[in-house]
């Protein structure tokens, strides 16, 4: 997960579609391919985080300095797991 700005536009004049623009989504598509890498049900950025009421039902695990393709800067993101689950 990830937040930001995303710009909406509906195209076409028979068969209407609506796409999205914008870096978060591109920023999001990295971090969910870092799902598997990092062996988490779960990721979101240090932008996300920051926006999150923290409360007694998620651990949130920190790692630091990713480098996402694509993007110039590191990112933190952190893995968020439900507290008392166990992942097999």
């Amino acid at each position: 997960m990830h937040s930001g700005k995303v710009t909406m536009a509906m195209v076409g004049d028979i068969k209407t579609e609506v796409v999205y623009h914008g870096d978060v989504l591109n920023t999001c598509s990295r971090v969910q391919a870092l799902c598997k890498e990092l062996d988490s049900d779960l990721l979101i950025t240090d932008t996300f985080y920051k926006t999150l009421n923290h409360d007694d039902y998620f651990n949130y695990s920190i790692v630091s300095n990713i480098h996402l393709r694509g993007k110039r800067n590191l990112v933190n993101v952190y893995k968020v797991t439900k507290k008392g689950c166990v992942k097999n």
